[in-house]
């Protein structure tokens, strides 16, 4: 019967992970996925953050998806942060 639950739970935990939109890879400082963000201000958030890591160290990354669901946004950013692993190796 212990079997039979941890089976059960181990399924019912694999299509709850199933169900949440995957971790996009990263396209560079900018990755829009959900296709919003035009050329032109695409082109100014890179130079922006180019600029921004010259001067200071720091970078940002901007991604667009059409959901997060069902994640809230801020999870959804955390799934995202612990998989690309933002930072320099050495410094962060």
């Amino acid at each position: 019967m212990r079997s039979l639950a941890a089976l059960l739970a181990l399924a019912f935990v694999t299509a709850a992970r199933a169900a949440e939109p995957p971790v996009p890879v990263p396209q560079g400082y900018v990755t829009d996925l959900a296709h919003v963000i035009g050329p032109d201000v695409r082109a100014r958030i890179e130079r922006l953050n180019e600029e921004l890591r010259d001067k200071t160290g720091a970078e940002i990354a901007v991604v667009a998806v059409d959901t997060t669901a069902p994640l809230d946004d801020f999870t959804y950013a955390m799934r995202i942060a612990d998989a690309w692993k933002p930072g320099r190796k050495r410094e962060d």
